[in-house]
């Protein structure tokens, strides 16, 4: 009688055992989210941080070369601080496409030498939030249409853009149509979706929109269609446009507040 109570006694505990392992299995796995640290300032440790989204810190010093575009699915912040950090495009490629309705910060960077046909840097093309803070944006270029380093478009009638720049500098941008720097479109006339642009205390310097086209405006800026612009404490200098709007050109926007140079 001992015996049998000990065999299904034992019978139990492996039981157990394969239904512990079979949740453990199923589980999903605790994915290498961008909580983490970039530690080593390479294209691949950037990949491994921006998968799951979430806040990525880097913590080398250093210039991390892209070959390849990051799609940006899920709210992810990027931030070097304390640190001396330079992403680079080569000339070759465009940095970030963000997802519809999804955010992305960037703090404490430069972001130098990206290269697409629009928005260089960052592309969101369906609506989203874009933060940039304490960072340096050089040499970026789109070569054929709008927003030398940021795109901002929306689907009319869909989720609005909101881009947000804090502190920072732009220089030597330049885009082949409107927006030497920036483009944001809130869509059409009589389809409102009340985009912002929102910039205090950065500086605009020497980015242009294509000054050997009669179809280029916005030297720095270029906001389009329901669009709220305020600028704060920033200066604009030496940007230039093949028609109007060296600095910025604003067309049926909701409105437009600036203060400070």
């Amino acid at each position: 009688m001992l015996k049998t109570y000990f065999r299904k006694f034992r019978s139990l505990l492996i039981a157990c055992a394969l239904v512990a392992s079979l949740v453990f299995m199923a589980a999903p796995p605790d994915r290498a989210r961008a909580s983490g640290t970039v530690s080593s300032c390479t294209e691949s440790a950037l990949n491994t941080a921006l998968t799951g989204g979430g806040p990525v810190t880097i913590t080398c010093d250093g210039i991390i070369t892209f070959t390849s575009t990051k799609t940006i699915a899920i709210s992810t912040v990027i931030s070097a601080s304390n640190h001396q950090v330079i992403l680079d495009g080569g000339s070759s490629v465009r940095m970030f496409s963000v997802n519809p309705g999804i955010s992305l910060t960037l703090q404490d960077l430069t972001l130098q030498n990206a290269f697409a046909s629009s928005g260089s840097v960052v592309s969101m093309v369906s609506g989203g939030n874009l933060v940039i803070e304490n960072s340096r944006f050089l040499n970026n270029i789109a070569a054929t249409d709008f927003g030398g380093a940021i795109y901002a478009d929306v689907i009319p009638g869909g989720m609005s853009s909101t881009v947000t720049i804090r502190r920072s500098l732009f220089e030597g941008n330049g885009a082949g149509l409107d927006g030497g720097v920036i483009y944001i479109d809130g869509g059409q006339t009589g389809t409102p979706v009340n985009s912002y642009l929102n910039i205090s205390d950065s500086t605009f310097r020497n980015n242009q929109a294509n000054i050997a086209s009669n179809a280029a405006h916005g030297g720095a800026i270029f906001a389009n269609y329901d669009i709220t612009t305020n600028i704060e404490g920033t200066i604009f200098e030496g940007n230039q446009a093949g028609n109007d709007g060296g600095a910025l050109y604003s067309m049926d926007a909701n409105g437009y507040r600036k203060s400070g140079q």
